[in-house]
């Protein structure tokens, strides 16, 4: 913006009126220069102050991002793998294996490991605890205590974050997802 007197020369004459408000302009541009420089120094303080916060904010996003599309993944596997293991003519520990190959080859094509720490619970209505069995006890967790219908097969998986693969950059600021685990389960009928 040109000076207060480079104003004046381009000027055509105006009344009285208008050179004291312009007077006024051209004071208060010269205050806004000393103002300016120190408006700056507060400008660069806050950027300062915000940046990390907008930092945390984005990688919780996109950590929140991972965990959202790993949970899909492992929610969609029990699914498909409840679906086969339901076919009849199997016993119990057939309708296991199946479960187990299906989860594996479902996650494998997404990046997980689902044979290492995978836990799976296979279960039949009416007894909640009969007819129950369990795969890999080295992943820590537990059968609902509700009675599962006649007629249907509940298949619940539990699977550690680490081998889903999912970004733990949160860490360092005190929200760590180290063991940590899914759980995902399916009640699908009997065929």
């Amino acid at each position: 913006m040109p000076s207060c007197p480079t104003l004046r020369r381009n000027l055509l004459p105006v009344p009285n009126g208008a050179r004291r408000s312009m007077r006024l302009r051209c004071r208060a541009a010269a205050e806004s220069g000393v103002r300016g420089s120190a408006r700056r120094g507060s400008e660069v303080l806050e950027v300062i102050l915000a940046l990390p916060i907008l930092w945390i904010v984005t990688l919780a996003l996109f950590q929140y991002g991972f965990l959202a599309i790993s949970h899909q993944a492992i929610v969609a596997g029990v699914d498909q793998a409840a679906r086969e293991a339901a076919k009849t003519g199997m016993t119990p520990a057939q309708r296991l294996q199946t479960a187990r190959d299906v989860m594996k080859k479902f996650l494998a094509v997404r990046g997980i490991d689902a044979d290492a720490t995978t836990r799976l619970f296979l279960q039949y209505g009416p007894d909640p605890g009969a007819d129950s069995v369990e795969y890999d006890p080295g992943v820590p967790g537990t059968l609902p205590a509700d009675v599962i219908p006649a007629g249907r097969l509940r298949l619940k998986a539990f699977i550690r974050l680490a081998d889903a693969q999912v970004p733990d950059w949160l860490a360092s600021f005190g929200f760590s997802l180290a063991g940590r685990r899914f759980e995902a389960a399916a009640v699908v009928p009997l065929e």
